[in-house]
């Protein structure tokens, strides 16, 4: 048994790899808004959103690893840094594969809710006859365009298309021991003084 006069030097270390981390938490909320209806919605939102985060963290992850002036390159937006990660490189993206298009959308929602305001939404009315199932009709309220989004199908287009994206950047950038995806890894050590 230890004296009590000892003391223990308890030593920890932990890479966090942000992007990593937010990427589990959408994968979780995207198998969650596939397996329920009810509430999809506002975990389709959760997912789509930390998706978006996932992309952004993974930017920051590699642009240091690409540019000694990171630092100052690390006030553009995603998506200029996406383009100038992309450019050095040599990442060309496949036309009609829509990995730009799904980037665009994602960043559109993340600034919109972001920076959200408050809309009113007024829809031309609608002519329905009478005999119609009216009830139907009057509970679909107009939607915003990232209200739009928030549906389990986008979350999961949103991922596949993240995943490829930061597969395709970390194979250009030649990254070695290296592998997108991956947590951090921690350290311990306890020794007696």
């Amino acid at each position: 048994m230890a004296s009590p006069r000892r003391r223990v030097r308890i030593s920890r270390s932990r890479v966090v790899r942000t992007y990593a981390e937010l990427w589990q938490a959408s994968r979780v909320l995207c198998d969650i808004a596939h397996e329920a209806e009810s509430g999809s919605t506002w975990t389709s939102l959760s997912s789509i959103l930390l998706t978006t985060f996932t992309l952004e963290a993974y930017l920051n992850h590699i642009g240091p690893k690409l540019f000694s002036t990171w630092d100052r390159l690390e006030v553009l937006s995603p998506r200029a840094k996406l383009d100038i990660i992309l450019e050095k490189t040599g990442t060309s993206l496949p036309a009609g594969s829509g990995l730009l298009q799904t980037v665009d959308q994602l960043l559109r929602f993340r600034n919109t809710l972001a920076h959200g305001k408050t809309h009113t939404l007024e829809p031309d009315d609608e002519l329905r006859s009478a005999s119609s199932n009216v009830d139907r009709h009057l509970w679909k309220g107009p939607k915003t365009e990232w209200e739009k989004l928030c549906t389990p199908a986008f979350a999961k287009r949103a991922r596949t298309h993240v995943e490829k994206l930061v597969h395709k950047l970390h194979d250009g950038a030649k990254i070695k021991g290296e592998y997108p995806f991956v947590h951090g890894v921690g350290m311990h050590s306890v020794s007696l003084e």
